[in-house]
């Protein structure tokens, strides 16, 4: 102070210069199996003319970007711009490969931006092409439990620093040491098998992993042209498959599967230029698994935590011992209760306990709300809450204000429900989960709607029709997901919540690398009549083969795990199931009482061939099940099952 004054002096930051930020730089990593990441772009200051920046990639065989072009005005200019980037897929073993995303110069009639050249921003993509691993044998077979063997497993594919493990059989598995990868077609290992009691009692059976059934089906009646049981699903050994399929049958007018880059390469490269449409159903639940999985797991979790069913369950029970004979009015109040018209009535009439017990009833049975399809199509979870909201608001709108002023010894139970469901719904986080999944659902729920499949009210999950009805329907729906992708691409430029802008990229981002395979499915024939042929939009078909499969052997075995039964079963042992397809039948020899006379001309034509495989577990006693070979100082021989086709 000086002379009764004061003087201070203040630093002040300097204005902020024109300038351009790109975040991250470096550091962003890309798959080659579809996996993205993102970089953001803003201004520093205020343009006074609105301000290009294009954008592209260096290499668009290892990854493409979300948008071509940025554009900020003089209104939105302080709004971070979002850039996905997604690897692309390729069939060479490339490894890790870097590129780089180019921010061109800015273009703008502000002498301050035009020209501003932004920092691009550096990406990796990771390679997810490898040889396929498969087992062929290991020798020994067997081993005695308690001790320790070297074995020698051939194969294909073996890299240096494998791994030999032994999964889902019965018991203790066996333990590897030891392992030498000698090349890429065999490796050596010490195993060995430990066991409660003495050694020498019972003898394990060492078998290769397990594989994939991969079958070539055509429609609408589903026949089986070719199986084979592959290592793994890689594109190598499909195409493989394919080939086969070509030599016998030539080329299809068209495919139809799922979301796997392993098919769609493999079809590529066996039939180029072939249509190749991608199932709509695996679509539908690829993006909403992809919307929904990280919100409708929290709230999975945020339920899980505050044990609301568990209370309403307690409660359940002790307001059910009350009741007494007015269970039926309960019943009736639960399959009622959401009728607007039931409050209107003299509410008065309706027991107390009975209104807490129908409520209860009603919300806990959200479990079983939707239609068999499972996640991300039916949300139990999301109900609960929802039902649960509505019930309390319910009980404060409409019952408790009955109550007001008097609290007789029979309406203690709304008031104790009040309570449960008003201390579950008063947690932020809670509320902020189920806007966020509520978000995601509504976005999911418009895709759903513009495909036109799956729609809320229908039961049929994958039994429903599996093609367009006309090539006008497909056109109408090719229509409303193109204006869908439209909106989608406007709304992004609005200021959105975080949960509702990623779920719009997740789906601008699906139809933007699925849309190629997702319409075109009326196919011209290019005769004279001007005949068209109608793809099938899903594969529901091979689904319901596949699921009936399955339900066959769980019928002939009593087994709900059939990891054993379906990998025993051979190569082609899917087209006996063609003898369930009667136009099949019909083809091959009019009808199932001439199968055994077919088969009799082939074998005398000499075109009918044995096949011997190793015997399913069906076909031993619990005992055995553990091995085909026999216990110490006994012999067994081990029963073969031929297929014939």
């Amino acid at each position: 102070a000086t002379g009764g004054r004061l003087n201070a002096f203040a630093a002040l930051p300097l204005p902020p210069s024109p300038g351009i930020t790109v975040s991250p730089t470096a550091g962003l990593v890309t798959t080659e199996a579809g996996g993205s990441d993102a970089f953001t772009v803003l201004l520093n200051t205020q343009p006074t003319a609105d301000v290009s920046i294009g954008v592209s990639s260096s290499d668009l065989s290892e990854g493409t970007v979300s948008i071509a072009s940025l554009t900020f005005t003089s209104a939105n200019w302080y709004v971070p711009r979002m850039v996905t980037v997604t690897g692309v897929d390729d069939a060479v073993i490339d490894g890790t490969v870097g590129y780089a995303i180019i921010t061109a110069p800015a273009v703008s009639a502000d002498p301050d931006y035009n020209a501003l050249n932004p920092a691009n921003v550096a990406v990796t993509n990771n390679d997810d092409d490898a040889p396929g691993v498969s087992v062929d044998s290991i020798s020994p077979s067997s081993m005695i439990v308690g001790t320790s063997i070297s074995v020698t497993i051939t194969g294909s594919g073996f890299a240096p620093g494998a791994d030999v493990t032994f999964e889902k059989g019965p018991g203790p598995a066996p333990a590897a040491s030891g392992v030498a990868v000698v090349d890429a077609t065999t490796i050596t290992a010490t195993l060995s098998v430990g066991s409660p009691g003495p050694p020498g009692t019972r003898v394990w059976d060492l078998r290769g992993g397990s594989h994939v059934h991969f079958a070539c089906l055509i429609g609408p009646e589903p026949i089986v042209l070719w199986s084979a049981k592959i290592a793994s699903e890689n594109a190598l050994q499909i195409r493989e498959i394919l080939q086969q399929v070509d030599n016998k049958f030539g080329c299809p007018a068209a495919t139809m599967a799922d979301l796997s880059s392993s098919i769609h390469k493999a079809v590529l490269e066996q039939w180029p230029g072939l249509p190749f449409f991608y199932c709509h159903w695996h679509f539908l639940a690829d993006v909403g698994k992809d919307l929904l999985t990280q919100s409708y797991g929290c709230l999975r979790e945020r339920l899980r935590q505050s044990k609301i069913r568990t209370k309403l369950r307690c409660f359940s029970k002790k307001v059910d011992k009350t009741l007494g004979d007015q269970k039926a009015q309960a019943r009736w109040i639960c399959r009622h209760l959401e009728t607007p018209e039931l409050w209107k009535t003299d509410s008065r009439s309706l027991k107390a306990s009975a209104i807490a017990a129908g409520m209860t009833e009603w919300i806990l049975s959200a479990s079983a709300e939707g239609y068999g399809r499972g996640f991300p199509f039916d949300l139990p979870h999301l109900s609960l809450t929802l039902r649960a909201r509505e019930a309390r608001d319910m009980l404060d709108n409409d019952v408790l204000d009955h109550l007001k002023g008097r609290t007789p010894h029979g309406e203690k139970h709304l008031m104790r429900l009040y309570g449960i469901l008003d201390g579950f719904l008063k947690s932020t986080a809670l509320n902020r989960t189920v806007q966020q999944v509520q978000e995601a659902n509504s976005l999911f729920t418009r895709l759903r709607e513009a495909l036109r499949l799956t729609a809320q009210d229908s039961v049929k999950g994958l039994n429903e029709t599996a093609g367009f009805s006309s090539p006008e329907q497909a056109c109408q729906t090719e229509a409303e997901v193109h204006r869908l992708h439209q909106d989608l691409y406007r709304e992004r430029e609005k200021q959105l919540s975080v949960t509702k802008r990623k779920g719009i990229d997740i789906i601008v981002q699906h139809l933007d690398k699925y849309w190629d395979g997702l319409f075109g499915h009326c196919l011209a024939l290019g005769d004279s009549d001007q005949h068209y042929l109608m793809v099938q939009r899903t594969n529901n078909i091979s689904e319901r083969f596949f699921r009936g499969v399955k339900r066959f052997l769980r019928r002939i075995t009593g087994k709900k795990k059939l990891n054993r039964e379906v990998n025993a079963l051979g190569d082609q042992a899917l087209v006996i199931f063609n003898l369930k397809t009667p136009a099949y039948v019909k083809l091959i020899c009019g009808s199932l009482d001439n199968l055994a006379e077919a088969f009799a001309e082939l074998s005398q034509k000499g075109e009918l061939t044995g096949h011997a495989r190793e015997p399913s577990a069906r076909y031993l006693d619990r005992k055995s099940r553990r091995s085909w070979a026999a216990p110490a100082g006994r012999s067994r021989s081990r029963p073969r099952i031929g297929f014939s086709c």
